[in-house]
């Protein structure tokens, strides 16, 4: 009989989590990742069987995080109002010091041209997201806020500017433009 595990596997998910996003896949080492997550290379295989099973869990744990942080943001307010308040959500976390960017657009520059795991849970994620979207993009053409129009090729628009503003980000966009084009962006999206 083995001896019960001395740490919360989430809490250290998250320090792992933390190395990915800082360094990348393949600039992490298994010494990185011992010293973030405070514990030894053999309870991380014991617990996570190697580093890409980690890595795929913390991805998870982003993409399950970050859908639930736009859904908490996006609850209860005017669909417009929502929209502005989540793209200046992301336009600060953009244009955080240092970049660090979204791991998932990280993840996918990285992996996804190569890794069918990564791109097939991306792809997941971003219908998940699109789909929010759209919803969303409906209240507000009902509500008369938003233009009429193909709720879901709106919707993917967002994703795909919210995607772009990440990259910008991790060029160095500040936070002031980022937020004008934020507002210029709403602007298209005005009934």
């Amino acid at each position: 009989m083995g001896r019960p595990r001395s740490f919360d596997d989430e809490e250290v998910l998250g320090r792992a989590l933390d190395v990915f996003w800082s360094r990348g896949y393949a600039a992490t080492s298994i010494a990185d990742l011992e010293e973030a997550m405070g514990i030894k290379a053999g309870s991380i295989y014991k617990a996570f069987t190697d580093k890409r099973t980690l890595f795929m869990r913390a991805v998870e744990l982003y993409l399950r995080h970050g859908q639930q942080m736009t859904l908490d943001a996006v609850e209860n307010l005017a669909p417009r109002e929502a929209l502005k308040s989540w793209l200046y959500t992301v336009a600060e976390m953009a244009t955080e010091k240092p970049p660090r960017g979204c791991f998932a657009v990280n993840c996918a520059v990285e992996l996804a041209p190569h890794d069918e795991a990564v791109r097939r849970s991306l792809r997941a994620h971003d219908r998940q997201m699109t789909l929010l979207f759209a919803e969303l993009v409906r209240r507000g053409q009902r509500a008369g806020e938003l233009r009429k129009g193909d709720a879901a090729l709106q919707a993917r628009h967002l994703r795909l500017f919210i995607s772009g503003l990440q990259v910008e980000g991790k060029k160095g966009l500040s936070r002031a433009e980022a937020k004008r084009l934020v507002d210029q962006f709403l602007e298209t999206l005005a009934a």
